[in-house]
């Protein structure tokens, strides 16, 4: 591979001329030749890697983050708890996830078979509630359901069911005023009583007896 190489020559001026003129010196004078590809002297000297000498040549990253395995490091940096990679971890969690129970106690001549837990019990309420949710919901989707209006049309085309005479709109408009009362304007047309029937009887009044306000008339005034 191809290495280039620098003369360091004017680098010995300036500020911090004299600290940088020792370490040419002790590298052998101000001609003295540096290789970037040499972990020699400060950072300051360390360069990139260097090109490809052809094109057809792939160029190699830094790695900066090196796979170490676990049993590498010292006992007093890592002691893992569970001692195996990453890699295997997820090698053997695929291996469980898309194999048959009956293919891995083949394999290893164990077969697990997970207690119910409490979780376990939840997804399945879960999945019970979803699958009775779709189902209603391919049953509604069916159509032909009776809706309000068929129910309105069934019970008041019945024979029992009560109707509203002209009467009883003009009545009930004179005793029930909260319907006016609502959007109140002074208006002297809209605050007149409406025009009632002669004899217009209402079917649904509830029977009061009258009696002689003179039997209460000493509880309710003064005089």
């Amino acid at each position: 591979m191809l290495r280039r190489s620098i003369r360091v020559s004017s680098l010995t001026g300036g500020y911090g001329g004299g600290q940088l003129g020792g370490y040419q010196r002790s590298l052998g004078g101000p001609g003295a030749t540096i290789n970037f590809g040499k972990e020699v002297g400060p950072p300051m000297y360390r360069g990139p890697p260097q090109p490809p000498m052809s094109p057809m040549e792939p160029v190699t990253p830094q790695d900066f983050n090196p796979h170490v395995d676990w049993f590498e490091f010292p006992k007093e940096i890592f002691d893992p708890r569970y001692p195996f990679t990453r890699e295997e971890c997820i090698r053997s969690k695929d291996e469980y996830f898309f194999s048959d129970p009956d293919e891995l106690a083949q394999k290893y001549g164990v077969r697990i078979t997970l207690p119910p837990t409490a979780v376990y019990y939840i997804a399945y309420m879960f999945w019970v509630a979803y699958v009775s949710w779709e189902l209603w919901s391919l049953y509604r989707a069916m159509g032909g359901h009776p809706s309000y209006y068929h129910w309105e049309h069934i019970i008041m085309s019945g024979p029992h069911c009560p109707s509203v005479t002209e009467d009883e709109v003009y009545l009930d408009t004179w005793i029930a005023p909260f319907l006016r009362q609502r959007d109140f304007k002074f208006d002297a047309f809209w605050q007149w009583k409406p025009v009632v029937k002669e004899g217009a009887k209402n079917p649904w009044a509830v029977p009061v007896k009258r009696r002689d306000p003179s039997e209460w008339r000493h509880l309710t005034s003064a005089y």
